[in-house]
């Protein structure tokens, strides 16, 4: 617990920061899908693609109710290339925003937007939508909430860790991903602009590049603090023992995680609630004016 003593300075020791110099190398003169393509590699695609095919084979082997004119009946496997095609349409339909789906591939002059045309068949896009799968429902782990997407979400951190090394100061806090579909986990937090949504613990760089991130699932039987102190200490593992600092807010800031990061060589430099165990009373009782400082 606190003392006196002036505890012993702790340097930073990680000689570069930023994209990794085989990457900066190799895309020196990369377009921007090149880049896109560092982390939504082939593999994934594949992966993507993969299950896709099984779960439609899965669904028309078992399903009886689909009739004899059903869209269902002219399903064929996708490839790597049309699932590239079908990912691009679902980020455009992100940008160009429309009531309903097959708004995207009217002729009338009303709408006058035929790139959805000629891309892929609306029958065929809404049968790869309806097909689409990250992981085989046979082999799931049922107690984990994110079995759906687990493989692929693990391959985008990967990724993330892989293409960059985070400078000296890191961030530890949370994002709202705009959710409004039914879910057992999605949260309400009314000061966020989008308020619905997937929480998301992120570990992010100065220049906001997010490094590695953990998708709340619930609430946890696990106490607040002790949650918040493994939420901290899960993001930053590897990152520490090397002299960094990171920046939390009041949710993850106490005296136990500051002692635990600096067993690790790393600083800790937050906002805190004074409420929080362990802080000495002569700080917490001090009144403070703006640029003043109680230690």
């Amino acid at each position: 617990m606190p003392t006196a003593d002036d505890p012993e300075p702790i340097p930073y020791t990680v000689p570069f920061s930023g994209m990794k110099d085989i990457y900066t190398g190799i895309l020196a003169t990369a377009n921007l899908i090149e880049y896109f393509e560092l982390f939504l590699t082939r593999d994934i695609v594949e992966l993507i693609v993969e299950q896709t095919n099984l779960f439609a084979t899965q669904n028309l082997l078992s399903n009886d109710d689909v009739g004899p004119q059903a869209r269902a009946h002219s399903w064929y496997p996708v490839t790597v290339d049309e699932m590239i095609k079908f990912l691009a349409l679902i980020g455009w339909m992100g940008l160009v925003k429309l009531p309903a789906i097959k708004d995207y591939w009217r002729v009338h002059k009303l709408y006058g937007i035929p790139l959805a045309r000629t891309v892929m068949p609306r029958n065929r896009f809404e049968l790869i939508l309806k097909y689409l799968h990250f992981s085989d429902n046979t082999e799931a782990d049922t107690e984990d909430r994110l079995c759906k997407i687990r493989d692929v979400l693990d391959k985008f951190i990967e990724n993330y860790k892989k293409m960059y090394t985070p400078g000296e100061n890191i961030c530890v806090d949370e994002s709202l991903i705009p959710w409004r579909g039914r879910l057992i986990f999605r949260q309400y937090i009314p000061n966020k602009a989008a308020k619905y949504g997937i929480k998301v613990f992120k570990l992010c760089t100065e220049k906001g590049y997010t490094w590695n991130l953990y998708v709340y699932c619930g609430k946890s039987k696990e106490k607040e603090v002790d949650v918040s102190e493994k939420t901290v200490m899960t993001l930053a593992q590897g990152l520490l023992d090397e002299g960094r600092t990171i920046f939390t807010d009041n949710y993850y800031t106490s005296v136990p995680i500051a002692y635990r990061l600096r067993r690790r060589k790393t600083h800790l430099v937050g906002t805190l609630r004074s409420n929080r165990k362990h802080l000495p009373k002569d700080v917490i009782a001090t009144k403070l004016k703006r640029g003043e400082i109680s230690c």
